[in-house]
């Protein structure tokens, strides 16, 4: 007896998802992240990159993994305060360097 396709249109109609995403895949996973935010957690240990990628190369995380993360209340909230701390310390050196070319501009003026 042979099989034919309509015989099992399920089996033949399933998408599969990939075994991998790249940065902005994962960040629209995530949904509300962006690249850079991908990139911070990455370098807080909080999503590990598949292999060993080089520093300058395409980096790829392995879907199955962010998808628990992304299921895990847990690893949310974490995730969440670490990006605040980090755009909070990035933003108090952007104003420090506002304040402090102001001051400047200000002492060359006089």
């Amino acid at each position: 007896m042979l099989l034919a396709m309509k015989d099992f249109p399920d089996i033949f109609n399933c998408r599969r998802s990939p075994g991998r995403y790249t940065y902005a895949e994962t960040a629209a996973r995530i949904g509300g992240a962006t690249e850079t935010d991908i990139v911070v957690l990455v370098r807080l240990g909080l999503l590990k990159p598949l292999g060993r990628p080089p520093q300058n190369g395409r980096k790829y995380l392995a879907a199955a993994d962010v998808e628990a993360c992304i299921q895990d209340r847990h690893w949310l909230e974490k995730a969440t305060r670490a990006l605040y701390a980090y755009h909070k310390n990035r933003n108090s050196k952007t104003a420090l360097d506002k304040r402090a070319s102001s001051d400047l501009s200000g002492r060359n003026a006089a």
